[in-house]
C-alpha cells in the first residue's frame, strides 16, 4: 500500500475512534474488552460516515481538492487527539461490569472464554476466506461496478459530478451518496482508481458488524450472549458473499445494528450517558445516507422513540445526532431530486390491483421461506442459524430486565417495521415480482437479520446464568 492509500484509509478510522472516545457513549460500563471492541467498531462506521460527509460537502462547494480534504481531516484528528489526551489525564473511573447474582465454579466460569475462543478462531477462518474472495474478484458484483463505484468515479470530477445522479446513466440516481462519496474520496486522495479502496471499505464494514454485535451484546447481557450471537452470525451464509460484493447492504446492516444497540446501551446506562442517544441518532442518519431503506428506518425509529413519550431533553439528544448526519441526504433529495424506480409508470389503479392480488402474497411468502432456509453455510442442519437459535430457546430461560423494556420496544418496532416495509415494496413493485424477489430478497434479509439476532440474544441469561446452567446448579432467572 502506498503512503497516500494508507493515510486515506487510516484517517477516517482514527477520526471515528477519537470521536466515540471523546464523546463516549459508554462511560465506565464494562467489561472493558467489550467496551473497547464496541468503540473501535462504532468508530469505524462513524468515521467513514464523517469522511464521506466532509467529501460531499467540499464537492458541492466546489473545493474538492486533496489538500482541502487532508487539511480538514488532519485538523479534526489533531483537535480530537488533544481532547482525548486531556480526558485521559483526568481522574480515571472504575469499570462497571454486568452484575452476577452468584459466583459459579471455576469450570463453569470458563464457558464464556471457551465460546469467545471458538468465535475468534471461526472469525479468523472466515475472514481469511473473505480476503481470498475479494482478491479473486476485486471489482465486486454488478451493483458495485455499475452503481456504487461508477457513481464514485463521477464524484471524483469536480466539474461533472452531477452526472452521478442523472437518470440517463441508469446508476439508480435516487440512491444516497454516502458510500460512493467515501470511495470517491479515497480515489481522489490517491489520484487513481485502485480497486483496493472499495475492497477495504467492504472488509471494514464486515468486521465492524461483528464488533458491534459481539461487543454490544457483551455490554448489554454478557460475554456468553455476545459470543453466541457472533457464532450464529458467522453461520449465516449470505454474509460472506455479499461482503465481497461491495454493495450497500452490509454497511446498512451496520448502521441499523449500531442504532438499535446504542438504544439498548442507553437503557443499560440508565440515561447517565447522553452520548449514547446522540450516536444512535447519528447512526440512523448515516443509514439514511447509505441506501433508501435507511430513510424508512429513520422514520420508524423516530416515531417509535416519540411514542414512548421521552422527556424533551432526551428527544433533543437523539435529534442532535440525527440532524447533522441526515442533512446531506435531505440536501440531495431536495436539490438533486431523482425519480424513484418504485413509482415509475405506476398508477393508483395498478397499485390497488397488485394489493388485491393474492398470488403476489404467496410468491413473496415462498421467497421469504426459501431465503430463510438458505441462510446456513451447509444447508438446513445443526449449523443453520435458525436451528442454533431454536436450540438456545429450548435450553435456556429468557431473561427479563425492566430497564430495557422501552428501548427493546423501539428496537423491535424498528426491526418488524423494516420487514413490513420490504413486504410492502414487493407487493406494489412495478418490476417483475419473481425477478425482483430473486435479485434482492436475500440482501434485504441480510440488512435486518443482525438486528433480529441481537434482539433474540438480548433475552439470553447473563454470564452467571449460563454458568449456573452448565454447572447444573440451577436454572437461570
Amino acid at each position: 500500500m502506498t503512503a497516500a492509500l494508507t493515510l486515506s484509509a487510516a484517517l477516517p478510522l482514527a477520526i471515528g475512534f477519537l470521536l466515540v472516545t471523546v464523546f463516549d457513549p459508554l462511560g465506565h460500563i464494562g467489561p472493558r474488552w467489550a467496551a473497547g471492541l464496541f468503540r473501535v467498531s462504532l468508530g469505524a462506521v462513524v468515521g467513514i460516515g464523517f469522511s464521506a460527509i466532509v467529501y460531499f460537502s467540499l464537492l458541492t462547494a466546489g473545493l474538492v481538492k486533496p489538500w482541502a480534504i487532508l487539511t480538514i481531516e488532519l485538523a479534526v484528528t489533531g483537535i480530537l487527539a488533544a481532547l482525548w489526551a486531556r480526558r485521559r489525564s483526568g481522574p480515571a473511573g472504575v469499570a462497571v461490569s454486568n452484575p452476577a447474582p452468584e459466583a459459579p465454579g471455576a469450570g463453569a466460569m470458563a464457558v464464556p472464554w471457551i465460546l469467545a475462543g471458538v468465535f475468534a478462531c471461526a472469525l479468523l477462518l472466515l475472514g481469511s476466506r473473505l480476503v481470498q474472495i475479494c482478491t479473486a474478484n476485486p471489482a465486486g458484483d454488478w451493483d458495485a461496478s455499475e452503481i456504487w463505484n461508477l457513481r464514485a468515479k463521477f464524484l471524483t470530477d469536480q466539474q461533472n459530478w452531477r452526472f452521478a445522479v442523472r437518470p440517463e446513466l441508469g446508476t439508480r440516481p435516487e440512491y444516497p451518496l454516502l458510500l460512493s462519496s467515501f470511495i470517491a474520496r479515497g480515489w481522489k486522495l490517491n489520484g487513481a482508481y485502485p480497486t483496493i479502496v472499495p475492497v477495504l471499505l467492504g472488509l471494514t464494514f464486515w468486521t465492524a458488524l461483528f464488533g458491534l454485535l459481539v461487543g454490544g451484546l457483551a455490554i448489554v447481557r454478557g460475554a456468553t450472549a455476545g459470543a453466541l450471537a457472533g457464532l450464529i452470525l458467522l453461520s449465516t451464509s449470505p454474509l460472506l458473499s455479499w461482503a465481497a460484493a461491495q454493495g450497500a447492504d452490509i454497511p446498512l446492516a451496520c448502521y441499523f445494528l449500531a442504532t438499535l444497540t446504542l438504544l439498548l446501551i442507553d437503557a443499560r446506562c440508565e440515561a447517565r450517558q447522553p452520548w449514547a442517544l446522540v450516536w444512535a441518532g447519528a447512526c440512523a442518519g448515516l443509514a439514511a445516507g447509505t441506501k433508501n431503506e435507511g430513510e424508512v428506518f429513520v422514520a420508524i425509529v423516530a416515531i417509535a422513540f416519540l411514542v414512548t413519550k421521552p422527556p424533551w431533553r432526551r428527544a433533543g439528544l437523539l435529534l442532535a445526532g440525527l440532524v447533522p448526519a441526515l442533512a446531506p441526504t435531505i440536501g440531495m433529495k431536495v436539490f438533486l431530486p431523482a425519480p424513484s424506480v418504485l413509482m415509475a409508470g405506476q398508477t393508483v389503479s395498478a397499485i390497488l390491483a397488485k394489493i388485491a392480488d393474492p398470488a403476489r402474497y404467496k410468491l413473496i411468502a415462498d421467497a421469504a421461506f426459501e431465503r430463510l432456509m438458505d441462510m446456513g453455510l451447509v444447508g438446513f442442519g445443526p449449523g443453520h442459524p435458525l436451528v442454533l437459535m431454536a436450540l438456545l430457546a429450548v435450553l435456556v430461560r429468557p431473561s427479563r430486565d425492566p430497564r430495557y423494556r422501552p428501548a427493546a420496544w423501539i428496537c423491535a418496532a424498528a426491526a418488524v417495521g423494516m420487514v413490513l416495509s420490504y413486504f410492502g415494496v414487493y407487493v406494489i413493485t412495478p418490476l417483475d415480482l419473481a425477478w425482483h424477489l430473486f435479485y434482492s430478497s436475500e440482501r434485504l434479509l441480510l440488512q435486518i437479520w443482525p438486528c433480529f439476532l441481537m434482539l433474540f440474544c438480548r433475552l439470553l441469561p447473563d454470564d452467571a446464568g449460563f454458568c449456573l446452567t452448565v454447572a447444573g446448579d440451577g436454572s437461570p432467572s
